[in-house]
């Protein structure tokens, strides 16, 4: 298991690739066992919102929100795996995965830090999506190592592909997303949340 230090470097390793830094890459240990060492990602971006979650849902609501959450990040990465010649990344696929699953941790905790603080106003939330997708496209190009044009046709793909998943998973856990956009906020909000980063 990584230890505290461990998963403050690659946090970190993530906001310098952000702001040009792309040789911070390597900080995210880009081998077979930081691949595997990744999917910590996934509980550490998911722990910091479940208590509160299980206070204002029921039970089912939760598990279809973490089914869903857990779905959207894990389906797309299994396609662009399973894809990987198909898109010419056989060799970037490693660090594609890595870069990928400590993004989605630092953009949760980010997140998590930042809404309370942010006032709900259209230009405000406008600049904090601008700001995340400028961080996902950094993120994305530097780990597939490709010129701009590819890596934003490939966040596009990504993002649909996401989408898709998305709504047949939303689908399946029996909270199809038009009734998602029906429940109280703080029930919808977790089913929705980060799915979409």
């Amino acid at each position: 298991m990584l230890g505290f230090n461990d998963i403050v470097k690659r946090l970190g390793a993530v906001w310098h690739i952000a702001f040009n830094d792309p040789a911070r890459l390597s900080d995210l240990e880009l081998t077979p066992k930081g691949f595997r060492e990744s999917f910590w990602a996934l509980p550490i971006a998911l722990l910091p919102v479940l208590p509160g979650n299980i206070f204002v849902q029921s039970f089912e609501q939760f598990m279809q929100g973490l089914f869903i959450n857990i779905s959207v990040w894990i389906i797309p990465l299994m396609v662009v795996i399973a894809l990987c010649d198909v898109f010419r990344i056989r060799n970037r696929i490693i660090p594609f995965v890595i870069a990928f699953n400590w993004l989605q941790a630092f953009l949760q905790l980010l997140l998590l830090v930042l809404v309370p603080f942010v006032p709900v106003l259209p230009p405000v939330i406008i600049v904090l999506l601008v700001a995340v997708v400028f961080i996902i496209y950094r993120v994305f190009r530097v780990s597939l190592d490709k010129p701009a044009p590819y890596t934003i046709a490939f966040m596009v793909f990504y993002f649909v592909m996401m989408s898709v998943v998305l709504v047949i998973a939303a689908d399946v856990a029996g909270l199809p997303v038009m009734r998602m956009m029906k429940l109280p906020p703080e029930a919808a909000g977790y089913a929705l949340q980060g799915n979409l980063l």
